[in-house]
């Protein structure tokens, strides 16, 4: 038995049932502040440094109690509450125009370094073939 594919699936209805019992105890919170680039950062450092953890005890390839994929978890969990707090605060309503435009900066130069990654490997790949 296992979940296969569907393995976030599981992972978000753990995600979604420690919520429900976190707000059971705790009612929502008073309004937060404004999204601010600080968030987003501790978010990707908050990725980056849970998943060095789970990845040195289950790697990416490893066997796993129901085909889990547990190597994955750090990210949803941390997306997952980050989907949190910008629903309660609203932050999707009002993004601030300075933020929105540092995104997009952020996100461009994302695509640039994948896309320069991707024609590296693809050069690097066609240099190590004898034609």
């Amino acid at each position: 038995m296992e979940v296969s594919v569907l393995w976030f699936v599981a992972a978000l209805l753990v995600f979604s049932l420690a919520y429900a019992a976190l707000r059971r105890v705790r009612p929502e919170p008073a309004p937060r502040r404004p999204l601010q680039a600080g968030v987003l950062a501790a978010a990707a450092a908050t990725i980056a440094v849970s998943s060095f953890a789970v990845w040195q005890v289950w790697p990416s390839n490893a066997d796993m109690f129901l085909n889990l994929k547990v190597d994955g978890w750090p990210q949803g969990a941390v997306l997952f509450a980050l989907g949190v707090l910008g629903a309660e605060a609203g932050w999707l309503g009002e993004l601030p125009p300075v933020l929105a435009r540092r995104l997009g900066w952020v996100a461009a130069a994302g695509v640039a370094a994948l896309l320069t990654l991707m024609l590296s490997l693809v050069l690097a790949a066609g240099q190590t073939r004898r034609w």
